[in-house]
């Protein structure tokens, strides 16, 4: 949808809305020896969803990568227990949500999706038998995460997905963490996953969004979706953490 505005329209617009032009494409023709502004509203709606999910889901991502050992990761310090609890709580999440999604058509059978290629959860089962550990000892028993509604759900899935994108980052830092070498870890099945295919993966995923998000209505369901997500994995961690204390 394209929408004409005149000369003094859009100067207001620039005084008074100068961000609306940062979020949608527009072009000029003159009719009349008269410039007219084109807007292209599809743009403006294309964008919004990805800005609006990196800016109002910002606290809660600052508070999970608190509490998610990011700063012990990044400096090479974290322990051998820490990593355990990484991967036992992203692998009780995969599980609980792959789960449940793989039961939605809606979800599942999403054009440039390719789902069964995103899915983690056996990837975080290996990461756990490395540690020596049984994934069938790690349930969702106890956890919850509204996915009835297929925006929230999608919004849900963007927390998940967007735990990849500094991943090949995140595995060669736990590679050269010699609290793990020394334990003989050097596959990170999970942080691995996509190897050098992070970023088409990404920008993939990126324009499934902005294919769902038909309106605002659905947008604010994806926000408040992905919100939910973060929060419930920092509340994952806070109680193992409190557990091992």
């Amino acid at each position: 949808m394209y929408k004409v505005i005149l000369p003094a329209d859009f100067n207001s617009l620039q005084k008074e809305k100068c961000h609306f032009f940062r979020k949608c494409h527009f072009f000029v023709i003159k009719f009349r020896n008269i410039a007219l502004f084109i807007i292209n509203l599809n743009k403006e709606k294309d964008s919004m969803i990805l800005e609006r999910l990196k800016t109002e889901t910002r606290p809660y991502h600052d508070r999970i990568e608190e509490v998610g050992f990011s700063n012990q990761i990044m400096s090479g310090q974290l322990t051998l227990d820490e990593y355990k609890m990484l991967v036992i709580n992203n692998y009780r999440m995969h599980k609980l949500v792959e789960g449940k999604m793989a039961q939605m058509p809606e979800v599942t059978a999403l054009e440039g999706l390719d789902f069964e290629s995103r899915k983690k959860t056996a990837l975080l089962a290996k990461d756990l038998t490395d540690l020596g550990l049984n994934p069938d000892d790690y349930t969702t028993e106890g956890m919850n995460i509204d996915l009835s509604d297929f925006h929230k759900a999608m919004g849900v899935y963007y927390v998940l997905e967007g735990s990849t994108l500094g991943g090949s980052v995140i595995a060669r830092k736990l590679a050269t963490n010699p609290n793990l070498a020394n334990e003989g870890l050097t596959d990170f099945n999970f942080y691995g996953c996509y190897g050098d295919m992070v970023g088409p993966r990404w920008k993939a995923f990126q324009q499934v969004l902005l294919n769902v998000a038909t309106d605002t209505a659905a947008e604010d369901k994806m926000v408040a979706g992905a919100s939910a997500a973060f929060e419930t994995m920092t509340e994952m961690f806070i109680a193992a953490r409190a557990a091992k204390a």
